[in-house]
């Protein structure tokens, strides 16, 4: 293991920050100001995230402390990224944060430079992650590449779903007005969408099958860059304590009408939370991620996921593993077409080779072209 890099900024005649890798005695430090500036953590989140990721031997968070206080923190989520038959390291930046009375002291440079240097000779091979506007203007800064912008598919059942905080009530009750405009429409595209195959059926789990979602996985593995999905990743990546997830696997009925496993065709991966007050329900991730053969098996299943979380606000899907058609089919409308393009913008995706060579490229794939990656969900860190 490589010395660790730490910095000091000097402040008049005394050392006032250091920055340098996260220690068990950071922990406490490190949630208090998780609480101040970003709100949602506690041990057992940070356990799930970071402390007991399953594809990491460390923590990799990189701190700027003052004397004993935490006061700033980069982190990154280990992830295995797959493309064809190789998959290498990698790291996703996430919950970067520099508590406020410490702002402008040029901490989230510092804290990015030493996370370049820390990993510059491990087996990672490339940052990646889905910044924020602010957090991907300072990446650029420090090499990293807008790699594009990633879409987002919102089925709109109440339109306050699709609000970002507390409304004053002119506009809260405007919502409401929207509702049945959205109810129209759901309506008229459930009209125009043809039945789900008669001989297809879907069962619902209260958990996240690893082994099946697997298997189902590594029947179509997609050409371009993604989180590998194995057993491992999805036994840790759906315990998320913040969220609730449930299975549909849909596939072809046996004799008794029941779906046996080794005729399932199509696992979708649901999570269920709040934001901001209002119920969300995502379409987190689908096995396989890409082939035709899926289709009619996971036309079923999400025909079962709307019916179900009929009571959502909203329910929402990521990316491009779900064809576009078969989402507007069930009233789903992209963040990068009018009119939600008018209030929402689709997320920023970000990359940052760690090469030895500096080469941007794995196995023929550009890690700094959006089409050369298939995300979902499951990729983001947040859901």
């Amino acid at each position: 293991m490589s010395q660790r890099p730490s910095t000091r900024q000097a402040t008049g005649d005394t050392d006032q920050y250091e920055i340098r890798p996260f220690e068990p005695g950071d922990r406490a430090g490190y949630l208090t100001l998780f609480d101040r500036v970003l709100s949602g953590g506690d041990d057992e989140w940070f356990a799930w995230k970071y402390a007991d990721n399953p594809f990491a031997d460390h923590v990799p968070i990189v701190v700027a402390t003052d004397g004993d206080s935490v006061v700033g923190a980069k982190s990154a989520v280990p992830q295995r990224v797959r493309v064809g038959d190789r998959a290498v390291d990698a790291l996703q930046p996430a919950d970067t944060m520099v508590d406020p009375d410490h702002r402008r002291q040029g901490l989230f440079s510092r804290m990015t430079e030493v996370m370049k240097e820390r990993y510059a000779d491990r087996s990672q091979q490339l940052f990646f992650n889905f910044p924020n506007e602010m957090t991907l203007a300072g990446g650029k800064k420090h090499g990293w590449v807008e790699v594009g912008r990633v879409p987002t598919y919102y089925r709109i059942q109440r339109a306050r779903g699709m609000a970002d905080g507390d409304l004053p009530a002119p506009v809260d009750q405007g919502l409401d007005l929207l509702d049945p405009v959205f109810d129209a429409y759901l309506t008229a595209r459930a009209k125009l969408s043809p039945s789900s195959p008669p001989d297809v059926t879907v069962e619902e789990n209260e958990d996240v099958p690893a082994d099946v979602l697997a298997e189902l996985y590594e029947r179509a593995v997609p050409d371009e860059l993604h989180a590998e999905r194995s057993a491992t990743f999805y036994d840790w990546r759906f315990e998320n304590p913040k969220w609730t997830y449930q299975t549909y696997l849909a596939g072809p009925a046996d004799s008794s009408g029941r779906l046996s496993e080794p005729d399932v065709d199509v696992g979708v991966v649901v999570g269920s939370g709040t934001r901001n007050g209002q119920s969300m329900v995502n379409v987190v991730d689908v096995a396989p991620l890409a082939g035709a053969a899926r289709l009619p098996a996971l036309k079923a299943a999400l025909e079962r996921v709307c019916v179900r979380h009929a009571d959502a606000d909203v329910i929402a899907v990521s990316g491009h593993a779900i064809p576009a058609d078969l989402l507007s089919s069930f009233g789903f409308l992209s963040d990068t077409d009018v009119p939600l393009s008018l209030v929402s913008s689709p997320s920023a995706m970000a990359s940052y080779p760690l090469t030895e060579n500096g080469s941007w490229s794995i196995d023929g794939r550009n890690i700094r072209r959006i089409d050369d990656w298939l995300v979902t969900f499951a990729e983001q860190d947040t859901r």
